[in-house]
């Protein structure tokens, strides 16, 4: 059995993308072009098509002229704006491709050629991204916590004490008003509780705490949700450093 492509035995095909880019600031115009990009292949290429893939912007407008025998490609446009791009593809009987690429543009002193088929293979992942793409999916689960769960809690103590409807409990020993501030506070951290705590703990532990005393424990809820971090700030500054985490991890994948 025979394999053919247009006319012609294969014992070997390849494919090999190309893609021209304008990575400069100026544009290209079609007057600036002295000797058009030509692309030369090795007569060993054995090149027998070539196919444009492409363009970007899809009006870019260019062409390309094979010309087989003398294994030359030439690419024409009328415009090349920075960052337009042309793809195509070559088709040989060989798996090993060589060329070499001419043009004479003003403004472009050289044409720059990349390899980019190896870039990828074999490059390891930095073993940081492991740990650090775990704890960015620790920190957006806190940040999630944050809001859905501190946050409103937070909302609600703060609107009450706004709006003159925030009650002190009628507690029976000191241990009970601990407890108490541990758990309706539990939105700040307990170094941000510290202080309302040692208003407590220097009272003394009568039944009628909240009526002999209550201007004093008032103001150290104030103060204390005066000095506490919001939840929302937290989870904002929280979320921000999950995304440089994951910022990293993806730039390295």
């Amino acid at each position: 059995m025979t394999i053919t492509y247009a006319g012609e035995a294969l014992d070997e095909l390849s494919k090999t993308s190309f893609s021209v880019i304008n990575t400069g600031r100026t544009p290209i115009l079609k007057k600036d072009v002295a000797s058009p990009i030509t692309v030369k292949f090795a007569k060993e290429a054995n090149v027998i098509d070539v196919k444009l893939d492409g363009m970007q912007p899809k009006d870019l407008g260019a062409t390309l002229k094979f010309n087989k025998e003398d294994g030359e490609l030439i690419l024409e446009f009328p415009l090349f704006n920075p960052g337009d791009k042309m793809d195509f593809s070559v088709l040989a009987k060989t798996s090993n491709v060589q060329f070499d690429s001419v043009g004479r543009i003003a403004g472009v002193p050289t044409l720059v050629v990349k390899d980019v088929s190896q870039e990828r293979v074999g490059k390891s992942r930095p073993f940081a991204t492991y740990p650090v793409s775990f704890f960015s999916l620790l920190l957006i689960i806190a940040s999630l916590s944050l809001l859905l769960s501190e946050y409103p809690a937070e909302i609600r103590i703060k609107s009450q004490i706004k709006n003159g409807v925030f009650e002190l409990p009628s507690l029976k020993s000191k241990v009970e008003w601990l407890a108490w501030i541990n758990s309706t506070f539990s939105f700040t951290t307990t170094n941000e509780r510290k202080s309302l705590l040692q208003i407590i703990g220097n009272l003394p532990d009568v039944e009628n705490l909240a009526i002999l005393h209550r201007e004093e424990i008032r103001n150290g809820i104030q103060r204390l949700l005066g000095q506490a971090l919001s939840n929302l700030k937290a989870a904002v500054i929280v979320f921000l450093i999950a995304a440089i985490g994951g910022w990293y991890v993806f730039s390295n994948i």
